[in-house]
């Protein structure tokens, strides 16, 4: 396929450099490029990060349920989501972009996955689901704060965005004051306490984990052209994300979450671990249990552990 790499190297540059407002960038050639490089490189993300909560047992109701897609670029959240509840029954799915070339062309990729659910481009008075992807680089404060206005007429959100050091700290703000409204967190933590990562100490850290790609982004001549073009590590997928619901009853874990990737020593790693009690750096003993050594050492996408991972 052709593929315009200089405008998506502009555009991953504008988003990677922004800490504010971002013009609206589509176009019709950039919307095709985009959905079938970064925006696939998203869906890994999400892909992820909906296998750890249908591994949690979460959004099994068969009910029909109102779905949107709040900033929905090229419309891979709305898509992601769809193809991981293949049970779930929409009644209708929303896409809202800031972008009116963006939301048609959302709405022509789910109209081809979800040919009999009515999809609108606009904003509901509410929903059951919100999606929200990769959007904290391009809005200030106000902006920001508007957003949440309608981010909180839904009953279960899920955002997954960058995993950067900026972004993990506007969405640990974000968190605090779903928290404050109401809301409990599904994932990525095991508890409903204050985020660890702003206690005294931990100002180098930030919640990101790492997702999985498919085998086929090592194996394709596509995807070597893409890494080598882009200057991208297909190898690393580095996400924050938060899933929390107004709905779902509180749950209580002792598991330690592993943030971000441990590192390995002869006969132990270190582990930041997020749990009930806060944040903190742990030694892990190969002795103690080698098959979940091993597991851990290889890496995986949000792990937890316990036992010998409590702090």
């Amino acid at each position: 396929m052709e593929i315009n790499w200089q405008s998506l190297r502009d555009l991953r540059s504008d988003y990677v450099r922004s800490k504010g407002f971002l013009k609206d960038y589509w176009t019709p050639q950039l919307l095709k490029d985009y959905h079938q490089t970064l925006g696939q490189r998203i869906s890994w993300k999400w892909q992820a990060v909906l296998t750890l909560i249908q591994d949690q047992g979460f959004m099994k109701d068969e009910e029909k349920l109102s779905l949107l897609d709040l900033g929905c670029g090229t419309g891979v959240a709305a898509l992601s989501f769809v193809d991981a509840f293949p049970n779930l029954q929409f009644d209708s799915i929303h896409l809202w972009d800031r972008s009116p070339k963006a939301r048609e062309f959302a709405k022509l990729q789910l109209k081809d996955k979800t040919s009999e659910t009515k999809i609108e481009c606009s904003l509901p008075k509410s929903s059951n689901i919100c999606l929200v992807s990769h959007v904290l680089t391009e809005m200030d404060d106000q902006q920001l704060s508007d957003f949440m206005e309608q981010v909180t007429k839904s009953d279960h959100i899920f955002w997954v965005d960058a995993g950067t050091s900026f972004v993990s700290k506007r969405l640990i703000q974000i968190r605090q004051k779903l928290l404050s409204m109401g809301y409990e967190v599904k994932a990525p933590c095991n508890h409903q306490n204050q985020c660890g990562m702003l206690a005294e100490g931990n100002e180098d850290h930030w919640c990101h984990f790492f997702a999985e790609p498919p085998q086929e982004a090592h194996q394709s001549a596509f995807w070597r052209d893409f890494a080598k073009q882009l200057k991208v590590d297909l190898r690393s997928l580095p996400v924050s994300f938060l899933v929390m619901s107004r709905r779902s009853e509180k749950t209580k874990s002792d598991d330690s979450r592993v943030i971000g990737r441990v590192r390995e020593y002869k006969g132990f790693c270190k582990a930041l671990l997020c749990n009930e009690s806060g944040v903190s750096e742990q030694d892990i003993q190969k002795r103690d249990d080698k098959k979940v050594f091993k597991k851990l050492c290889k890496g995986g996408f949000c792990m937890s552990h316990e036992g010998s991972c409590k702090s």
